[in-house]
Protein backbone atom coordinates (compact mmCIF):
# COMPACT_ATOMS: atom_id res chain seq x y z
CA UNK A 1 0.00 0.00 0.00
CA UNK A 2 3.00 2.45 0.64
CA UNK A 3 4.67 1.60 -2.20
CA UNK A 4 1.64 2.11 -4.46
CA UNK A 5 1.33 5.66 -2.65
CA UNK A 6 4.66 6.30 -3.62
CA UNK A 7 4.32 5.55 -6.84
CA UNK A 8 1.35 7.63 -7.01
CA UNK A 9 3.37 10.82 -5.24
CA UNK A 10 6.30 10.11 -7.69
CA UNK A 11 3.87 10.06 -10.96
CA UNK A 12 2.63 13.60 -9.32
CA UNK A 13 5.73 15.21 -8.92
CA UNK A 14 6.83 14.48 -12.30
CA UNK A 15 3.02 15.74 -13.77
CA UNK A 16 3.26 19.18 -11.87
CA UNK A 17 6.90 19.75 -12.85
CA UNK A 18 5.68 18.63 -16.86
CA UNK A 19 2.93 21.35 -15.94
CA UNK A 20 5.33 23.93 -14.64
CA UNK A 21 7.90 23.18 -17.74
CA UNK A 22 4.84 23.42 -20.38
CA UNK A 23 3.79 26.87 -18.43
CA UNK A 24 7.51 28.77 -19.39
CA UNK A 25 9.92 25.91 -20.99
CA UNK A 26 12.57 28.54 -22.14
CA UNK A 27 12.86 30.48 -18.72
CA UNK A 28 12.83 26.85 -16.70
CA UNK A 29 15.60 25.58 -18.68
CA UNK A 30 17.47 28.94 -18.14
CA UNK A 31 16.61 28.58 -14.67
CA UNK A 32 18.17 25.30 -14.10
CA UNK A 33 21.23 26.61 -16.21
CA UNK A 34 21.62 29.21 -13.10
CA UNK A 35 20.76 26.33 -10.98
CA UNK A 36 23.71 24.36 -11.80
CA UNK A 37 26.01 27.13 -12.42
CA UNK A 38 25.26 28.28 -8.90
CA UNK A 39 25.98 25.01 -7.51
CA UNK A 40 29.56 24.95 -8.64
CA UNK A 41 30.02 28.23 -7.40
CA UNK A 42 30.71 28.11 -3.45
CA UNK A 43 33.18 24.93 -4.20
CA UNK A 44 35.09 26.97 -7.30
CA UNK A 45 34.87 29.97 -4.92
CA UNK A 46 36.57 27.86 -2.26
CA UNK A 47 39.25 26.15 -3.96
CA UNK A 48 40.73 29.63 -5.49
CA UNK A 49 40.35 31.38 -1.91
CA UNK A 50 43.04 29.05 -1.00
CA UNK A 51 45.17 29.76 -4.21
CA UNK A 52 44.52 33.48 -3.38
CA UNK A 53 45.91 33.05 -0.21
CA UNK A 54 48.71 30.76 -0.96
CA UNK A 55 49.50 33.20 -3.31
CA UNK A 56 49.53 36.31 -1.10
CA UNK A 57 51.70 33.95 1.19
CA UNK A 58 54.28 33.35 -1.56
CA UNK A 59 54.24 36.95 -2.51
CA UNK A 60 54.79 38.55 1.33
CA UNK A 61 57.59 35.81 1.76
CA UNK A 62 59.31 36.93 -1.47
CA UNK A 63 58.82 33.82 -3.15
CA UNK A 64 55.68 34.65 -5.71
CA UNK A 65 55.00 37.37 -7.69
CA UNK A 66 52.18 40.33 -7.00
CA UNK A 67 51.01 39.89 -10.53
CA UNK A 68 50.00 36.37 -9.54
CA UNK A 69 47.86 37.27 -6.35
CA UNK A 70 45.98 39.89 -9.13
CA UNK A 71 45.07 37.50 -11.44
CA UNK A 72 43.24 34.91 -8.70
CA UNK A 73 41.98 37.90 -7.12
CA UNK A 74 40.31 38.36 -10.69
CA UNK A 75 38.93 35.22 -11.21
CA UNK A 76 37.81 35.15 -7.53
CA UNK A 77 36.09 38.59 -8.20
CA UNK A 78 34.47 37.54 -11.02
CA UNK A 79 33.29 34.03 -9.51
CA UNK A 80 32.09 35.95 -6.16
CA UNK A 81 30.22 38.89 -8.80
CA UNK A 82 28.28 35.91 -10.09
CA UNK A 83 27.31 34.52 -6.84
CA UNK A 84 25.82 37.91 -6.14
CA UNK A 85 23.79 38.62 -9.12
CA UNK A 86 22.93 34.98 -9.80
CA UNK A 87 19.76 35.23 -6.93
CA UNK A 88 18.36 38.08 -8.59
CA UNK A 89 18.55 36.44 -12.18
CA UNK A 90 17.21 33.09 -10.57
CA UNK A 91 14.33 34.75 -8.57
CA UNK A 92 13.16 36.89 -11.74
CA UNK A 93 13.04 33.33 -13.94
CA UNK A 94 11.29 31.95 -11.18
CA UNK A 95 8.70 34.76 -11.89
CA UNK A 96 8.43 34.80 -15.19
CA UNK A 97 7.76 31.05 -14.79
CA UNK A 98 5.09 32.04 -11.78
CA UNK A 99 3.39 34.74 -13.83
CA UNK A 100 2.58 32.00 -16.86
CA UNK A 101 2.00 29.25 -14.15
CA UNK A 102 -0.73 31.15 -12.41
CA UNK A 103 -2.74 31.80 -15.73
CA UNK A 104 -2.47 28.37 -16.50
CA UNK A 105 -3.17 26.70 -13.17
CA UNK A 106 -6.65 29.13 -13.02
CA UNK A 107 -7.69 28.24 -16.18
CA UNK A 108 -7.04 24.52 -15.36
CA UNK A 109 -9.14 24.52 -12.29
CA UNK A 110 -11.45 26.53 -13.25
CA UNK A 111 -12.48 24.22 -16.65
CA UNK A 112 -11.98 20.81 -14.16
CA UNK A 113 -14.81 22.62 -12.16
CA UNK A 114 -16.77 23.19 -15.54
CA UNK A 115 -16.54 19.43 -15.75
CA UNK A 116 -16.74 17.58 -12.42
CA UNK A 117 -19.62 14.93 -11.86
CA UNK A 118 -22.13 17.11 -9.42
CA UNK A 119 -22.22 14.27 -6.93
CA UNK A 120 -18.60 15.85 -5.77
CA UNK A 121 -19.71 18.78 -4.96
CA UNK A 122 -22.42 17.06 -2.08
CA UNK A 123 -19.69 14.41 -1.15
CA UNK A 124 -17.98 15.31 2.44
CA UNK A 125 -14.24 13.35 1.17
CA UNK A 126 -14.52 15.07 -2.62
CA UNK A 127 -15.36 18.22 -0.63
CA UNK A 128 -12.39 17.87 1.71
CA UNK A 129 -9.93 17.20 -1.01
CA UNK A 130 -10.86 19.81 -3.34
CA UNK A 131 -10.52 22.28 0.12
CA UNK A 132 -7.28 21.11 0.47
CA UNK A 133 -5.71 21.34 -2.93
CA UNK A 134 -7.47 24.97 -3.89
CA UNK A 135 -5.39 26.07 -0.37
CA UNK A 136 -2.61 28.15 -2.33
CA UNK A 137 -2.21 26.25 -5.47
CA UNK A 138 0.02 28.21 -6.87
CA UNK A 139 2.54 28.92 -3.45
CA UNK A 140 2.63 24.82 -3.72
CA UNK A 141 4.08 24.89 -7.58
CA UNK A 142 5.93 27.22 -5.94
CA UNK A 143 7.63 25.68 -3.45
CA UNK A 144 7.89 22.84 -5.41
CA UNK A 145 10.44 25.23 -7.63
CA UNK A 146 12.03 26.40 -4.90
CA UNK A 147 13.14 22.80 -3.69
CA UNK A 148 14.08 22.26 -7.27
CA UNK A 149 16.70 25.45 -6.69
CA UNK A 150 18.11 24.29 -3.44
CA UNK A 151 18.33 20.74 -3.78
CA UNK A 152 20.12 21.40 -7.57
CA UNK A 153 22.12 23.75 -5.97
CA UNK A 154 22.96 21.76 -2.71
CA UNK A 155 23.45 18.41 -4.97
CA UNK A 156 26.06 19.72 -7.25
CA UNK A 157 27.57 22.28 -4.94
CA UNK A 158 27.46 19.18 -2.21
CA UNK A 159 28.83 16.70 -4.84
CA UNK A 160 31.61 19.05 -5.78
CA UNK A 161 32.38 19.71 -2.89
CA UNK A 162 33.01 15.83 -2.02
CA UNK A 163 35.08 15.53 -4.92
CA UNK A 164 37.23 18.06 -3.64
CA UNK A 165 37.56 16.79 -0.08
CA UNK A 166 38.05 13.16 -1.37
CA UNK A 167 41.50 14.10 -2.55
CA UNK A 168 42.39 15.37 0.93
CA UNK A 169 40.52 13.49 3.59
CA UNK A 170 38.86 11.01 1.68
CA UNK A 171 36.77 9.42 5.08
CA UNK A 172 34.70 12.14 4.85
CA UNK A 173 32.48 11.00 2.13
CA UNK A 174 31.48 7.67 3.42
CA UNK A 175 31.12 9.54 6.86
CA UNK A 176 28.90 11.81 5.50
CA UNK A 177 26.87 9.61 3.38
CA UNK A 178 26.07 7.24 6.20
CA UNK A 179 24.67 9.76 7.94
CA UNK A 180 22.66 11.72 5.44
CA UNK A 181 20.32 9.17 4.51
CA UNK A 182 18.62 8.63 8.13
CA UNK A 183 18.23 12.40 7.99
CA UNK A 184 16.79 12.23 5.13
CA UNK A 185 14.45 9.97 5.84
CA UNK A 186 13.71 12.04 8.67
CA UNK A 187 12.78 14.63 6.94
CA UNK A 188 10.67 12.94 4.49
CA UNK A 189 8.76 11.36 7.75
CA UNK A 190 8.15 14.82 8.96
CA UNK A 191 7.16 16.60 5.92
CA UNK A 192 4.30 13.65 6.03
CA UNK A 193 3.17 13.64 9.36
CA UNK A 194 3.13 17.74 8.79
CA UNK A 195 1.14 17.37 5.50
CA UNK A 196 -0.99 14.32 6.99
CA UNK A 197 -1.94 16.49 9.72
CA UNK A 198 -3.13 19.31 8.37
CA UNK A 199 -5.22 17.02 5.79
CA UNK A 200 -6.75 16.06 9.35
CA UNK A 201 -7.44 19.42 10.42
CA UNK A 202 -9.27 20.30 7.32
CA UNK A 203 -12.72 19.95 9.35
CA UNK A 204 -11.88 22.30 11.44
CA UNK A 205 -9.99 24.68 8.99
CA UNK A 206 -13.45 24.91 7.42
CA UNK A 207 -15.04 25.27 10.99
CA UNK A 208 -12.65 28.58 11.99
CA UNK A 209 -13.58 30.12 7.95
CA UNK A 210 -17.34 29.79 9.49
CA UNK A 211 -16.40 31.73 12.92
CA UNK A 212 -14.58 33.89 11.31
CA UNK A 213 -17.34 35.02 9.20
CA UNK A 214 -19.88 34.87 11.65
CA UNK A 215 -17.53 37.69 13.24
CA UNK A 216 -16.04 39.50 10.70
CA UNK A 217 -18.76 38.94 7.76
CA UNK A 218 -21.51 41.91 6.43
CA UNK A 219 -24.29 39.27 5.91
CA UNK A 220 -23.74 38.38 9.97
CA UNK A 221 -23.22 42.51 10.93
CA UNK A 222 -26.56 42.93 12.49
CA UNK A 223 -26.65 39.84 14.52
CA UNK A 224 -23.56 40.99 16.13
CA UNK A 225 -24.69 44.18 16.48
CA UNK A 226 -28.16 42.76 17.90
CA UNK A 227 -27.08 39.82 20.12
CA UNK A 228 -23.85 41.18 20.76
CA UNK A 229 -22.21 37.50 20.45
CA UNK A 230 -19.07 38.03 19.72
CA UNK A 231 -17.01 37.58 22.91
CA UNK A 232 -18.74 34.03 22.79
CA UNK A 233 -17.67 33.34 19.49
CA UNK A 234 -14.27 35.06 19.60
CA UNK A 235 -13.49 32.28 21.99
CA UNK A 236 -14.27 29.60 19.77
CA UNK A 237 -12.83 30.63 17.46
CA UNK A 238 -9.45 31.59 19.08
CA UNK A 239 -9.90 28.13 21.59
CA UNK A 240 -10.28 25.98 17.96
CA UNK A 241 -7.23 27.95 16.27
CA UNK A 242 -4.77 27.39 18.97
CA UNK A 243 -6.08 23.79 18.20
CA UNK A 244 -4.98 24.01 14.98
CA UNK A 245 -1.36 25.61 15.65
CA UNK A 246 -0.55 23.46 18.46
CA UNK A 247 -1.46 20.22 16.77
CA UNK A 248 0.95 21.66 13.78
CA UNK A 249 3.64 22.71 16.37
CA UNK A 250 3.96 19.27 17.87
CA UNK A 251 5.06 17.46 14.66
CA UNK A 252 7.31 20.96 13.72
CA UNK A 253 8.84 20.53 17.51
CA UNK A 254 9.77 16.47 16.84
CA UNK A 255 11.28 17.33 13.90
CA UNK A 256 13.61 20.14 15.18
CA UNK A 257 14.86 17.53 17.79
CA UNK A 258 16.19 14.95 15.51
CA UNK A 259 17.54 17.29 13.04
CA UNK A 260 19.54 19.18 15.84
CA UNK A 261 20.90 15.69 17.30
CA UNK A 262 22.49 15.24 13.43
CA UNK A 263 23.64 18.91 13.58
CA UNK A 264 25.60 17.84 16.49
CA UNK A 265 27.06 15.02 14.55
CA UNK A 266 27.79 17.12 11.61
CA UNK A 267 29.63 19.58 14.02
CA UNK A 268 31.88 16.82 15.48
CA UNK A 269 33.20 15.86 11.40
CA UNK A 270 33.93 19.65 11.04
CA UNK A 271 36.36 20.24 13.94
CA UNK A 272 37.66 16.14 13.51
CA UNK A 273 38.81 17.12 9.88
CA UNK A 274 40.18 20.34 11.41
CA UNK A 275 42.33 18.85 13.89
CA UNK A 276 43.27 16.06 11.41
CA UNK A 277 44.58 18.35 8.60
CA UNK A 278 46.86 20.25 11.13
CA UNK A 279 49.49 17.32 10.63
CA UNK A 280 50.04 18.17 6.87
CA UNK A 281 50.09 21.72 7.01
CA UNK A 282 53.07 21.21 9.48
CA UNK A 283 54.75 18.40 7.74
CA UNK A 284 54.49 21.30 4.36
CA UNK A 285 52.57 18.82 2.39
CA UNK A 286 49.54 21.04 2.64
CA UNK A 287 49.71 24.78 1.91
CA UNK A 288 47.35 27.17 4.32
CA UNK A 289 45.26 28.41 1.54
CA UNK A 290 44.56 24.84 0.80
CA UNK A 291 43.60 23.94 4.71
CA UNK A 292 41.34 27.17 4.43
CA UNK A 293 39.40 25.88 1.16
CA UNK A 294 38.95 22.16 2.98
CA UNK A 295 38.01 23.22 6.17
CA UNK A 296 35.47 25.89 4.55
CA UNK A 297 34.18 23.23 1.68
CA UNK A 298 34.01 21.08 4.74
CA UNK A 299 31.63 23.29 6.54
CA UNK A 300 29.34 24.44 3.67
CA UNK A 301 29.44 20.66 3.01
CA UNK A 302 27.85 20.20 6.66
CA UNK A 303 25.47 22.90 6.70
CA UNK A 304 23.93 22.16 3.51
CA UNK A 305 23.88 18.44 4.12
CA UNK A 306 22.62 19.23 8.24
CA UNK A 307 19.89 21.95 7.43
CA UNK A 308 19.66 23.19 3.50
CA UNK A 309 18.97 19.14 1.91
CA UNK A 310 16.68 18.19 4.72
CA UNK A 311 14.51 21.25 4.70
CA UNK A 312 14.17 20.87 1.05
CA UNK A 313 13.48 17.46 1.26
CA UNK A 314 10.42 18.65 3.69
CA UNK A 315 9.58 21.23 1.05
CA UNK A 316 9.83 18.46 -1.54
CA UNK A 317 7.90 15.80 0.41
CA UNK A 318 5.42 18.10 1.29
CA UNK A 319 4.74 19.62 -1.86
CA UNK A 320 4.53 15.62 -3.85
CA UNK A 321 1.74 14.97 -0.94
CA UNK A 322 0.10 18.00 -2.26
CA UNK A 323 0.63 17.12 -5.86
CA UNK A 324 -0.55 13.64 -5.34
CA UNK A 325 -4.56 14.98 -4.31
CA UNK A 326 -4.59 18.05 -6.44
CA UNK A 327 -3.92 15.67 -9.57
CA UNK A 328 -6.11 13.04 -7.81
CA UNK A 329 -8.85 16.42 -7.91
CA UNK A 330 -7.81 16.62 -11.69
CA UNK A 331 -8.64 12.95 -12.16
CA UNK A 332 -11.69 13.20 -10.83
CA UNK A 333 -14.70 11.73 -12.53
CA UNK A 334 -15.94 14.12 -15.27
CA UNK A 335 -19.50 14.81 -16.86
CA UNK A 336 -20.26 15.23 -20.50
CA UNK A 337 -19.69 18.97 -20.50
CA UNK A 338 -23.04 20.65 -20.26
CA UNK A 339 -22.13 24.61 -20.25
CA UNK A 340 -21.76 24.82 -24.56
CA UNK A 341 -25.57 25.84 -25.30
CA UNK A 342 -26.65 23.98 -28.30
CA UNK A 343 -27.94 26.34 -31.52
CA UNK A 344 -31.44 24.96 -31.21
CA UNK A 345 -33.08 24.40 -27.91
CA UNK A 346 -35.46 21.60 -28.76
CA UNK A 347 -39.22 21.23 -28.55
CA UNK A 348 -40.39 20.00 -25.22
CA UNK A 349 -43.29 17.14 -25.32
CA UNK A 350 -42.57 15.44 -22.16
CA UNK A 351 -40.83 13.94 -19.27
CA UNK A 352 -41.49 11.01 -17.46
CA UNK A 353 -40.18 8.97 -14.35
CA UNK A 354 -40.85 5.57 -14.21
CA UNK A 355 -40.63 3.51 -11.24
CA UNK A 356 -37.07 5.34 -10.57
CA UNK A 357 -34.95 4.52 -7.26
CA UNK A 358 -32.31 6.97 -6.08
CA UNK A 359 -29.41 6.95 -3.10
CA UNK A 360 -26.75 9.73 -2.74
CA UNK A 361 -23.36 8.54 -3.42
CA UNK A 362 -21.33 7.50 -0.09
CA UNK A 363 -24.91 7.06 1.51
CA UNK A 364 -27.05 4.26 2.45
CA UNK A 365 -30.83 5.98 2.79
CA UNK A 366 -33.14 5.48 -0.57
CA UNK A 367 -34.41 9.12 -1.37
CA UNK A 368 -36.54 8.25 -4.42
CA UNK A 369 -38.14 4.82 -3.92
CA UNK A 370 -40.69 3.62 -7.26
CA UNK A 371 -40.97 6.98 -8.35
CA UNK A 372 -43.32 7.23 -11.05
CA UNK A 373 -44.76 10.48 -12.99
CA UNK A 374 -45.69 12.16 -16.32
CA UNK A 375 -45.27 15.62 -17.09
CA UNK A 376 -46.60 17.17 -20.42
CA UNK A 377 -45.89 20.13 -22.71
CA UNK A 378 -47.71 23.25 -21.93
CA UNK A 379 -49.10 22.46 -18.57
CA UNK A 380 -48.23 24.02 -14.94
CA UNK A 381 -47.47 21.48 -12.36
CA UNK A 382 -46.69 21.92 -8.21
CA UNK A 383 -44.67 19.06 -7.03
CA UNK A 384 -45.75 19.61 -2.74
CA UNK A 385 -44.34 17.88 0.25
CA UNK A 386 -42.70 18.00 3.17
CA UNK A 387 -38.82 18.37 3.35
CA UNK A 388 -37.07 15.42 2.65
CA UNK A 389 -39.50 13.88 0.39
CA UNK A 390 -37.26 14.05 -2.33
CA UNK A 391 -38.79 17.19 -4.60
CA UNK A 392 -35.21 18.78 -4.93
CA UNK A 393 -33.94 15.16 -5.30
CA UNK A 394 -36.23 14.93 -8.56
CA UNK A 395 -35.35 18.20 -10.03
CA UNK A 396 -31.30 17.21 -10.15
CA UNK A 397 -32.51 14.29 -11.83
CA UNK A 398 -34.27 15.93 -14.60
CA UNK A 399 -31.20 18.37 -15.08
CA UNK A 400 -28.55 15.33 -15.09
CA UNK A 401 -26.91 16.43 -12.06
CA UNK A 402 -26.96 12.45 -11.12
CA UNK A 403 -27.38 9.62 -13.37
CA UNK A 404 -27.09 6.96 -10.50
CA UNK A 405 -30.29 6.22 -10.86
CA UNK A 406 -32.18 2.81 -11.30
CA UNK A 407 -35.40 2.94 -13.61
CA UNK A 408 -35.84 5.16 -16.64
CA UNK A 409 -36.08 9.23 -17.31
CA UNK A 410 -37.82 9.64 -20.64
CA UNK A 411 -37.60 12.76 -22.39
CA UNK A 412 -39.91 13.58 -25.20
CA UNK A 413 -39.89 9.48 -25.18
CA UNK A 414 -36.14 9.40 -25.27
CA UNK A 415 -34.04 7.59 -22.44
CA UNK A 416 -32.26 11.09 -20.80
CA UNK A 417 -28.79 9.05 -20.33
CA UNK A 418 -28.47 9.27 -24.18
CA UNK A 419 -29.26 12.56 -24.29
CA UNK A 420 -26.25 14.57 -25.11
CA UNK A 421 -25.73 16.80 -21.44
CA UNK A 422 -25.51 19.96 -22.86
CA UNK A 423 -29.03 19.08 -24.93
CA UNK A 424 -30.80 17.76 -22.35
CA UNK A 425 -30.24 21.21 -19.84
CA UNK A 426 -31.30 23.63 -22.66
CA UNK A 427 -34.79 21.89 -22.49
CA UNK A 428 -34.67 23.56 -18.47
CA UNK A 429 -34.25 26.77 -16.87
CA UNK A 430 -34.37 26.24 -13.30
CA UNK A 431 -34.33 29.01 -10.36
CA UNK A 432 -33.26 27.13 -6.73
CA UNK A 433 -34.03 28.61 -3.64
CA UNK A 434 -30.29 29.50 -3.03
CA UNK A 435 -30.01 31.41 -6.66
CA UNK A 436 -27.16 33.18 -7.28
CA UNK A 437 -27.02 37.12 -8.05
CA UNK A 438 -23.37 37.46 -9.76
CA UNK A 439 -21.16 40.78 -8.99
CA UNK A 440 -22.20 42.38 -12.52
CA UNK A 441 -25.04 44.39 -14.36
CA UNK A 442 -28.34 44.03 -13.89
CA UNK A 443 -29.01 43.30 -17.15
CA UNK A 444 -25.96 40.45 -17.52
CA UNK A 445 -27.40 38.79 -14.36
CA UNK A 446 -30.83 38.59 -16.26
CA UNK A 447 -29.57 37.91 -19.72
CA UNK A 448 -26.68 35.69 -18.49
CA UNK A 449 -24.77 37.30 -21.48
CA UNK A 450 -27.11 35.96 -24.45
CA UNK A 451 -28.10 38.74 -27.04
CA UNK A 452 -31.06 37.18 -27.58
CA UNK A 453 -32.53 37.44 -24.54
CA UNK A 454 -30.79 40.93 -23.88
CA UNK A 455 -33.83 42.24 -26.20
CA UNK A 456 -36.48 41.14 -23.68
CA UNK A 457 -34.43 42.76 -20.33
CA UNK A 458 -36.54 46.22 -20.26
CA UNK A 459 -40.04 44.14 -21.05
CA UNK A 460 -39.63 41.56 -17.85
CA UNK A 461 -38.29 44.36 -15.90
CA UNK A 462 -41.97 45.69 -16.32
CA UNK A 463 -43.10 42.35 -15.70
CA UNK A 464 -41.91 42.04 -12.64
CA UNK A 465 -42.00 45.66 -10.93
CA UNK A 466 -38.41 46.39 -11.30
CA UNK A 467 -38.97 49.35 -13.07
CA UNK A 468 -39.13 51.52 -10.37
CA UNK A 469 -35.62 50.43 -8.81
CA UNK A 470 -34.21 50.46 -12.06
CA UNK A 471 -35.01 53.91 -12.69
CA UNK A 472 -33.17 54.83 -9.41
CA UNK A 473 -29.86 53.28 -10.30
CA UNK A 474 -27.44 55.47 -12.08
CA UNK A 475 -26.82 53.92 -15.08
CA UNK A 476 -29.64 51.65 -15.14
CA UNK A 477 -29.89 48.12 -16.24
CA UNK A 478 -26.06 48.97 -16.93
CA UNK A 479 -26.04 49.72 -13.19
CA UNK A 480 -22.97 46.76 -11.25
CA UNK A 481 -25.04 45.25 -8.47
CA UNK A 482 -23.57 43.25 -6.07
CA UNK A 483 -20.40 43.90 -4.10
CA UNK A 484 -17.43 42.93 -6.37
CA UNK A 485 -15.93 46.40 -6.45
CA UNK A 486 -16.75 49.82 -5.16
CA UNK A 487 -19.35 51.02 -7.86
CA UNK A 488 -21.23 47.67 -7.23
CA UNK A 489 -24.81 48.64 -5.02
CA UNK A 490 -26.54 46.29 -2.81
CA UNK A 491 -30.10 45.17 -3.38
CA UNK A 492 -33.17 44.08 -0.96
CA UNK A 493 -33.91 40.39 -0.97
CA UNK A 494 -37.22 40.76 -2.82
CA UNK A 495 -35.29 42.93 -5.86
CA UNK A 496 -33.03 39.84 -6.01
CA UNK A 497 -35.44 37.45 -5.72
CA UNK A 498 -36.96 39.37 -9.08
CA UNK A 499 -33.91 39.34 -11.03
CA UNK A 500 -33.50 35.67 -10.63
CA UNK A 501 -36.93 34.75 -11.33
CA UNK A 502 -36.43 37.51 -14.70
CA UNK A 503 -33.75 35.20 -15.54
CA UNK A 504 -36.10 32.05 -15.84
CA UNK A 505 -38.45 34.00 -18.10
CA UNK A 506 -36.09 35.29 -20.55
CA UNK A 507 -34.59 32.29 -21.02
CA UNK A 508 -35.51 30.64 -24.03
CA UNK A 509 -36.11 27.15 -22.44
CA UNK A 510 -39.19 25.36 -22.95
CA UNK A 511 -39.70 24.16 -19.52
CA UNK A 512 -39.19 26.42 -16.21
CA UNK A 513 -38.33 24.90 -12.75
CA UNK A 514 -39.09 27.23 -9.98
CA UNK A 515 -37.38 25.61 -6.62
CA UNK A 516 -38.56 27.43 -3.48
CA UNK A 517 -36.87 30.54 -4.78
CA UNK A 518 -39.50 32.61 -3.04
CA UNK A 519 -39.45 30.32 0.44
CA UNK A 520 -37.98 34.30 2.02
CA UNK A 521 -41.12 35.61 1.02
CA UNK A 522 -44.16 35.42 2.96
CA UNK A 523 -46.98 33.48 1.55
CA UNK A 524 -49.57 36.08 0.47
CA UNK A 525 -46.50 37.77 -1.22
CA UNK A 526 -44.86 34.63 -2.88
CA UNK A 527 -48.58 33.53 -3.86
CA UNK A 528 -49.24 36.65 -5.74
CA UNK A 529 -46.20 36.21 -7.13
CA UNK A 530 -46.36 33.22 -8.31
CA UNK A 531 -49.73 34.02 -10.10
CA UNK A 532 -47.60 36.46 -12.24
CA UNK A 533 -45.14 33.99 -12.81
CA UNK A 534 -48.41 31.64 -14.41
CA UNK A 535 -49.06 34.77 -16.56
CA UNK A 536 -45.82 35.44 -17.89
CA UNK A 537 -44.94 31.82 -18.68
CA UNK A 538 -48.41 30.79 -20.29
CA UNK A 539 -47.68 28.72 -23.28
CA UNK A 540 -44.28 27.03 -21.49
CA UNK A 541 -44.28 23.96 -19.49
CA UNK A 542 -43.50 25.19 -15.67
CA UNK A 543 -42.93 23.30 -12.42
CA UNK A 544 -43.62 24.60 -9.24
CA UNK A 545 -41.78 23.45 -6.29
CA UNK A 546 -42.95 23.89 -2.67
CA UNK A 547 -43.89 22.57 0.72
CA UNK A 548 -46.24 25.57 1.13
CA UNK A 549 -49.09 25.54 -1.33
CA UNK A 550 -49.82 28.65 -2.95
CA UNK A 551 -49.06 28.01 -6.26
CA UNK A 552 -50.90 24.96 -6.05
CA UNK A 553 -54.22 26.77 -7.27
CA UNK A 554 -52.85 28.11 -10.68
CA UNK A 555 -51.55 24.68 -11.35
CA UNK A 556 -52.68 22.21 -13.62
CA UNK A 557 -51.44 18.86 -11.74
CA UNK A 558 -50.20 18.72 -8.59
CA UNK A 559 -47.68 15.66 -7.41
CA UNK A 560 -47.67 15.77 -3.68
CA UNK A 561 -44.55 13.20 -2.60
CA UNK A 562 -44.41 11.27 0.67
CA UNK A 563 -41.28 8.80 1.58
CA UNK A 564 -39.61 9.13 -1.74
CA UNK A 565 -42.70 8.66 -4.12
CA UNK A 566 -45.63 10.09 -5.60
CA UNK A 567 -48.40 9.88 -2.76
CA UNK A 568 -51.30 11.51 -4.34
CA UNK A 569 -52.24 13.54 -7.64
CA UNK A 570 -54.82 15.32 -9.71
CA UNK A 571 -56.03 19.25 -9.70
CA UNK A 572 -56.50 20.90 -6.45
CA UNK A 573 -60.00 20.02 -6.31
CA UNK A 574 -59.76 16.67 -6.88
CA UNK A 575 -56.43 16.57 -4.50
CA UNK A 576 -59.36 18.27 -2.07
CA UNK A 577 -61.82 15.87 -2.59
CA UNK A 578 -59.71 12.90 -1.53
CA UNK A 579 -58.99 14.51 2.28
CA UNK A 580 -56.10 12.74 2.36
CA UNK A 581 -52.75 14.57 3.73
CA UNK A 582 -52.75 17.38 0.47
CA UNK A 583 -56.38 18.46 2.53
CA UNK A 584 -54.80 18.52 5.39
CA UNK A 585 -51.66 20.67 4.14
CA UNK A 586 -53.83 23.19 2.29
CA UNK A 587 -56.29 23.67 5.28
CA UNK A 588 -53.38 24.08 7.62
CA UNK A 589 -51.91 26.83 5.62
CA UNK A 590 -55.30 28.16 4.11
CA UNK A 591 -55.40 31.15 6.67
CA UNK A 592 -51.82 32.37 5.42
CA UNK A 593 -53.26 33.56 2.12
CA UNK A 594 -57.15 34.64 3.34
Amino acid sequence: MEQNGKKLGDKAIRRAYKEIFKAAPVALVCYLLMIALSGLAPTAIAIVTGYVVDAAISAVKGAGEVSAVIDKAIILCTLATFKFISNPIIEWLMSVVMVNLDGNLNEMIVEKHSRLAYWRLEDKASLDLIKQVEKKTLDQFKTALQAMYHLGIVSISAISALITITVYVWWVVPVVIVVIYPLIWLAKKGAKETYEEDKALNEKYRYVEMLDEVLLGKDSAKERYLFDYSDHYNEIDYKTYREVTNAKFKVMKKWFKRSKTFSSIFSLIVLVVALVLLKPVKAGTMTFGIYTSVIALVSTLINQVGWTIPNAMDAFTSTSLFFKDFFTFMDFDEEESGLIRPENVPEFESLEFKDVRFTYPGTDREILKSMTFKIEKGHHYSLVGENGSGKSTVIKLMLGLYDQYEGTILINGVDARTMPLNVRRSIFSAIFQDYVIFGTTIKNNIAMGYADREAKVEEVIDDLDLREMVNKMPEGIETEIGKLDDRGLDLSGGQRQRIALARAIVSDSPVVILDEPTAAMDPKTESKLYEKMGKLTKGRTVIFISHRLGSTSLSDEIFLFKAGKVFEHGTHDEMMALKGDYYEMYNSQKEWYS
